[in-house]
């Protein structure tokens, strides 16, 4: 009975696709607007009126016959009745065709206009409201399913098909208006895993729009508060929920210019939801080094840095609360318990980046340049493709005097970027390896300036300007070249 209703109702039930997301999206599509159920409704009278010719004809009705059977068997989707609309249509025009003939006779013909009345009666009658509401159901996710997938290139770290915060809120917001609209806040089970799933995403979306340049920081984060905790009004209590409503209050914090006394609130409550958090995923690390970066936004960072070491005995290699406390022991000054921390790195992985760069930060600090860039030179071999060393090194070697060794070093590291099509797109999507790729080759140009070699140093200041149009040392940088050596016709 309701694989039947289903066959027989005007609504599009989706399989892979949701058909009102698509129209959105494709206009085109509504231009095929004549719903199932006129078609349906019209056929029922063809198939009627042509019974005349049912010696002719029987092979339509083979197909339209063997079509329900099928459906009544295997229905999964709208599109699975897509084969039965064809031989529909055919008899569909024949039974328009039909009605047509008569009203030019001025013959009203009652059975025909009887029939398709009661065809219609019919599937108006299978249109029940439980399988509206299904139809609205299934909306909902589709508009859902594409507010996610604005949010996973992010996720995935993909930089050639660029996320859309703004997109992801549009299409979740439209699902929640749809869940409203219809009337379909029953909190059944799965009603309510969708509707906290929902919020959950659209939190994402509004988390994501407070690190966009042109976003309202505080107004994001405030709505990202607000449907975490709507999803977990609605959804089970998955821990990491707890976990996402902690950090958006912390970034909550840190972004607002309020007094002493709403900023303490905000931590006392993102403590409150990480040390849920950290009850329900005692297991897992992350919790712990949240609750620290708390800790150390409320200016406690003893107890930040017990937390920190607790976490390194649980996680070791966890490189971000390594980061962490190294950064505040510098800020105390404190260069051996730093160097300590990044030693204690090395030991979990030898090659790690950032712990040799720190070393030999420190080490450049104290004017021991020879295991600065043994270490920096570590970091290089490490990743082959990181930015700060080579500028580090080549820093060092221009200070020396040691102008070609600076422009080696550079203009490998250049060359190693180039090759790597996608790395280098990576770069340039993110603002702050653009800026540290961009220092990389106006260092190189530099160094090319120093070795009097101009046509080089061109080229490494119109490439960045190529990506960088407005930056200002490569425009003063080719202005000099320019005005030194080279024609405005060659630069430009």
């Amino acid at each position: 009975t309701e694989k039947l209703q289903l066959t027989l109702t005007n609504y599009e039930f989706p399989s892979n696709y949701f058909i009102s997301v698509e129209k959105d999206k494709v206009p085109i599509l509504h231009i095929f607007f004549v719903p199932f159920a006129a078609i349906l409704a019209l056929a029922a009278w063809g198939i009627a009126s042509s019974y005349r010719n049912r010696l002719t004809n029987w092979p339509l009705y083979a197909f339209v016959l063997a079509g329900l059977l099928v459906l009544l068997v295997f229905y999964a989707g709208s599109r699975y009745r897509l084969p039965l609309a064809i031989f529909l249509v055919i008899f569909a025009g024949e039974g328009l065709w039909n009605l047509v003939q008569q009203w030019q006779k001025r013959k009203l013909a009652f059975a025909g206009i009887a029939m398709t009345a009661v065809t219609l009666l019919i599937s108006a009658v299978f249109t029940s409201v439980p399988l509206a509401k299904r139809y609205a159901f299934t909306t909902a996710l589709g508009y859902r399913n594409l507010g996610e997938s604005w949010l996973t290139p992010w996720r995935q770290g993909d930089v050639e098909i660029p996320g859309n915060h703004k997109e992801s809120r549009a299409a979740l917001t439209k699902s929640l208006t749809i869940f409203e609209k219809h009337g379909l806040f029953d909190l059944t089970p799965v009603v309510a895993e969708a509707l906290a799933d929902i919020y959950r995403l659209r939190g994402d979306a509004w988390l994501k729009a407070a690190d966009s340049p042109e976003a309202h920081r505080v107004q994001a984060l405030d709505s990202s508060i607000q449907d975490y905790r709507a999803a977990l009004r609605f959804g089970p209590p998955a821990p990491s929920k707890f976990g996402k409503l902690a950090f958006a209050f912390l970034q909550r914090a840190e972004a607002t210019r309020a007094e002493q006394d709403e900023r303490r609130s905000l931590l006392d409550s993102a403590l409150l939801y990480v040390r849920i958090w950290k009850a329900a995923d005692s297991l897992f690390a992350d919790p712990i080094a949240l609750e620290g970066d708390i800790q150390l936004a409320t200016g406690d960072t003893a107890r930040a840095l017990d937390i920190y070491r607790l976490l390194t005995t649980r996680a070791p290699g966890f490189e971000p609360v390594y980061r962490l406390m190294a950064a505040i022991y510098l800020r105390k000054a404190d260069t051996s318990h730093a160097l300590e921390t990044y030693f204690s790195l090395l030991n979990v992985d030898s090659t790690n980046v950032f712990a040799n760069l720190g070393i030999g930060d420190i080490y450049l600090a104290r004017r021991d340049t020879a295991h600065a860039i043994f270490r920096y030179e570590r970091a290089a071999t490490a990743d082959t493709l990181a930015l700060l060393p080579p500028l580090k090194m080549s820093l060092i070697n221009v200070t020396r005097g040691r102008h070609a060794e600076a422009a080696n070093i550079l203009q490998r590291a250049v060359r190693r970027i180039e090759a790597n099509h996608r790395f280098r797109s990576a770069i340039l999507h993110s603002p702050p390896d653009a800026a540290l790729y961009s220092e990389l080759k106006l260092r190189l140009c530099l160094a090319f300036m120093n070795l009097d070699r101009w046509d080089e140093a061109a080229r490494q200041a119109r490439e960045v300007l190529e990506f960088a149009p407005n930056h200002r040392t490569a425009l003063q940088l080719a202005e000099t070249i320019r005005q030194k050596v080279i024609p405005t016709f060659v630069l430009w």
